[in-house]
Formats: structure tokens, C-alpha cells, sequence
């Protein structure tokens, strides 16, 4: 049972994947919690977990992680907004492309900086009672790979970017 005609396998794998892809942005990549929603519980955090008698935040490289996240949301809301104006939009799919490849990774990045600061807590199952924030962050690390796999990997969304939007040669 073909889907087109032979020859058409790759056109119906990238509509496949632009539906599932459809999918996993409405499911939000965290549970449904938004990147903003997640910097803001990061910082959180970061003021309530202590290291050597003193916050987290309170360390500089902590908090220039954090803000660096900070910042990476943030210009990802802005080229949202950007795509909303027609005039700012060189190309009609760039912005919806970047998006699943952008949330995925920042998502993790997120999380990831979470289990740093909760150092050896990270590890407590999501029901003990002595998990930070009842065990969210790892377990939104952990969901956070599935994400990057589905509707195609990271490394699919780079190449089909490449291809269709900056016009870049196919690899073989």
C-alpha cells in the first residue's frame, strides 16, 4: 500500500512528520508548562536551594546560566513576534521549523541546569517527599529526550532548515 506515487516516500515522511510535529508543540515540550513558566521555576530553584550555607543564586555562575537561558527565551518569544509581521518574514516556514528544534533543546537545557542545582536531590524518585519541587525537574529532563526525537530528531530539523529554508545542498 503506497501512500504516492514511487519516488514520493520523502514527501510523505516530511508531511508525516509536519503533523506529529503539529502534535508535540501543542503538548508544549514540558508538560505543557511554558519556557516561561520553567525559567521562572529554574530561578525559584535556584533562591531556595542552599550550597555552602548560601543560595544558589547567590553564585555568580549559576546565575549567568540561568540568565543565559533567560535570554534564550526570550529571543525566541521576539522571532515569534517577528513571524507575525509578514514584511520580517523571509521565508513563510523558517520561524514553525525552528520552533519544535528550539523549544526541544532549550527545554532540556532547562532542566538540565535544574538537576545541576539540585545536585544529589536530582536523584530522589518524583514521589519522596525531600524531592525538590516533588521530583519535576528530572522528570522533565528525562521527558525532555523524547521530545528531541519526536516529529523528527534535531538533526532532521537542521537538515530540512538547511535544505528548504537557507537553500543549502542536500548531504548525501
Amino acid at each position: 500500500m503506497r501512500l504516492d506515487a514511487v519516488g514520493k516516500g520523502w514527501t510523505v515522511a516530511m508531511t508525516t512528520l509536519l503533523h506529529e510535529r503539529g502534535a508535540a508543540e501543542s503538548a508544549g515540550g514540558g508538560g505543557g508548562v511554558s519556557l516561561d513558566d520553567r525559567i521562572a521555576g529554574l530561578i525559584a530553584l535556584a533562591k531556595k536551594t542552599k550550597r555552602g550555607g548560601k543560595a544558589v543564586w547567590d553564585d555568580p555562575v549559576a546565575r549567568d546560566r540561568i540568565v543565559q537561558l533567560a535570554v534564550r527565551v526570550e529571543g525566541f518569544r521576539q522571532a515569534f513576534r517577528r513571524a507575525r509581521v509578514e514584511a520580517l518574514t523571509d521565508h513563510p516556514m523558517r520561524i514553525p521549523l525552528q520552533s519544535k528544534l528550539l523549544t526541544s533543546e532549550l527545554a532540556q537545557d532547562i532542566a538540565a541546569v535544574a538537576l545541576d542545582i539540585e545536585g544529589a536531590f536530582a536523584s530522589l524518585y518524583v514521589r519522596d517527599e525531600h524531592a525538590p519541587d516533588h521530583g519535576e525537574w528530572p522528570l522533565a529532563y528525562m521527558n525532555s529526550y523524547g521530545i528531541t526525537i519526536a516529529a523528527g530528531t534535531s538533526e532532521i530539523q537542521r537538515n530540512i532548515l538547511g535544505e528548504r529554508v537557507l537553500g543549502l545542498a542536500k548531504s548525501k
